[in-house]
């Protein structure tokens, strides 16, 4: 068939049978799916696709003419400003933005209107000031002073959202709006409330991916919020109790999406005052830690909360929790070896409602120590924590109370006595990092109690009297902490539950309770009574309900290991 053509054409067709015969031993099947689905993507990402590459130096020199002269000399000009509302542009000597200068939004918007002969045209400023409108840092500080032209954008968007249809060939980011017109409302984000709680974010991912809405959006911080209004408005309390740690999770735990500092407290504003609100509100530990944590310790940052959770009764809630676990803290985790003296605790906690203040003194065993359990530990101490200096054990920890106009000092390698000091004559310089046993057992004090027999009377008839309080004997038996999150244990099988029980030498009663405690709460434990050694129960510290009844059934705390009785 080639023989008739020249050699340079016998050439051009050898290699052209060639190729094509490598591309059939290469073709795709037929129709080819998938490559289809990733072009026909990249063709609705260069031309149907609400996210557009935008160009702030060129919006900000259109935006500084449009000042300068009071009007947009072109259309491009237009547009780019459209995309621009939210930049803080710096000309002549100041820095301003449309979005915080009404009138030239408002004069920005009537040349967009003017427009709307051309529809097309339109439709570009429309997609411009649809990006601004998303893109606007609505939660920044600073901001909420342009919430009224922030809804006037808003409003203008929707009133002409009809308009920007009547184009021909709709493309898919302006569809998806018209579905998701709520997202022009004054509660964008209600649909996605309870999806969003549960853990499904499809229905508002998709929307925001065809509109072109980023994950930094003020959208997805107001979805949040709506879920959690949602919850704490329309629940009762003990829905509302089982969904707290869902919506700490969205707040705290939500890896893709960056919430704002002013976001992430009002919504834990919310969740405290419902649950402050709740009839039983036992002890919540990872809510309390989440308050401490981003607005601040209760009784150092009480303008913090005033200002943002506006709620005296949620403030005196997390103000108690806090108070109970430190104190806590310094009788189970830094007590001598490590071991819980209960007594102590049980002691103090009662006067947890008159303790204005505490500080805490630590030996270089509790500073340095890295344990989990430590390092949470330090951090809710912040703004309180001094060092212990002075000769002495490693171990040892000091322990400071302002209980009315005395200073109570408790340390914790047992031995020493407890030291009471007026506050005004004490001579212990709280702004300095250090605190000397010295200073700490100074001959000031007006009181010094020994830890010896039936201390508890004695210390109460020295101390009540003169601060004018006594604990109420009533509320002492009352558990003011419940079941908080904690490590997943496995349940060991009932017959060595009853192993346990008929090898305790307690009252048989007692240790019924023990092993109803074990199956209830589904504790591990290890028996070593049979071989001489004790019985553990392998959880950690972290549940005071769990706390209580431990140090009521006399067991003691390790570090790392758990409670143990022998």
């Amino acid at each position: 068939m080639s023989s008739g053509l020249s050699p340079a054409l016998q050439r051009l067709h050898g290699k052209l049978t060639v190729a094509l015969m490598q591309s059939l031993q290469h073709s795709c099947p037929f129709g080819a799916p998938e490559q289809m689905t990733k072009a026909l993507s990249l063709v609705r990402k260069a031309f149907d696709s609400g996210t557009v590459e935008t160009d702030d130096n060129s919006s900000q020199q259109a935006l500084v003419r449009f000042k300068e002269s009071g009007r947009f000399t072109n259309f491009i000009d237009l547009k780019y400003g459209c995309y621009g509302l939210s930049l803080k542009i710096r000309s002549r000597g100041e820095e301003w933005s449309v979005m915080a200068d009404a009138n030239l939004l408002r004069t920005l918007l009537e040349e967009v209107t003017r427009e709307r002969k051309n529809p097309r045209r339109f439709r570009k400023c429309y997609q411009g000031l649809m990006h601004s409108y998303f893109s606007y840092p609505l939660f920044d500080e600073g901001e909420s002073g342009n919430g009224d032209n922030f809804i006037l954008l808003r409003e203008y968007l929707s009133n002409q959202l009809k308009i920007a249809l009547s184009a021909s060939n709709a493309p898919t980011w302006l569809m998806t709006l018209k579905l998701h017109d709520n997202l022009l409302s004054d509660l964008p984000c209600k649909p996605y409330a309870a999806d969003l709680l549960n853990g499904n974010k499809a229905s508002l991912a998709l929307a925001a991916e065809d509109i072109g809405i980023g994950t930094n959006s003020w959208v997805w911080q107001e979805a949040i919020l709506s879920s959690v209004r949602a919850v704490c408005t329309q629940a009762d309390d003990a829905e509302f109790r089982d969904r707290v740690n869902a919506m700490l999770n969205l707040i705290c735990s939500n890896a893709e999406v960056r919430l704002s500092k002013s976001v992430i407290q009002e919504n834990l504003g919310m969740i405290l005052v419902r649950y402050a609100a709740c009839t039983d509100k036992p002890e919540h530990h990872r809510l309390r830690d989440r308050a401490v944590e981003h607005i601040g310790n209760p009784w150092l940052r009480r303008a913090d909360w005033d200002a943002r959770v506006r709620n005296d009764q949620a403030r005196k809630m997390v103000d108690g929790w806090l108070k109970r676990r430190l104190i806590t803290d310094f009788f189970a985790l830094l007590s001598e070896d490590g071991a819980a003296d209960p007594r102590r605790l049980h002691y103090w906690i009662r006067f947890e409602p008159v303790i204005e203040d505490m500080w805490f003194a630590l030996g270089s065993h509790a500073r340095t120590k890295t344990s989990s359990e430590f390092q949470e530990m330090r951090n809710r101490m912040q703004g309180r924590l001094h060092h212990l200096s002075g000769q002495g054990s490693p171990f040892n920890n000091a322990f400071l109370m302002k209980v009315g106009h005395f200073l109570i000092v408790e340390f914790g390698v047992t031995g020493n006595a407890t030291y009471i000091f007026n506050i005004e004559d004490s001579r212990i310089d709280f702004e300095k990092r250090e605190m000397s046993t010295y200073s700490l057992k100074g001959n000031n004090h007006v009181g010094r109690l020994l830890h010896m027999h039936d201390w508890e009377s004695a210390f109460d008839s020295w101390l009540c009297p003169r601060i004018g309080w006594r604990p109420d004997i009533s509320n002492q038996k009352k558990t003011r902490a419940a079941p908080v999150l904690q490590r997943e244990a496995v349940s060991r099988n009932q017959d060595k539950a009853q192993f346990v029980r008929h090898s305790w030498q307690r009252p048989p009663n007692e240790m019924d309770q023990v092993v109803e405690l074990i199956t209830k709460m589904k504790l591990q434990f290890d028996d070593n009574r049979h071989k001489g050694g004790p019985l553990w129960i392998l959880s950690d510290n972290t549940n005071a309900n769990l706390n209580k009844k431990m140090f009521e059934f006399g067991f003691r705390y390790a570090p790392g290991k758990g409670w143990w009785r022998r």
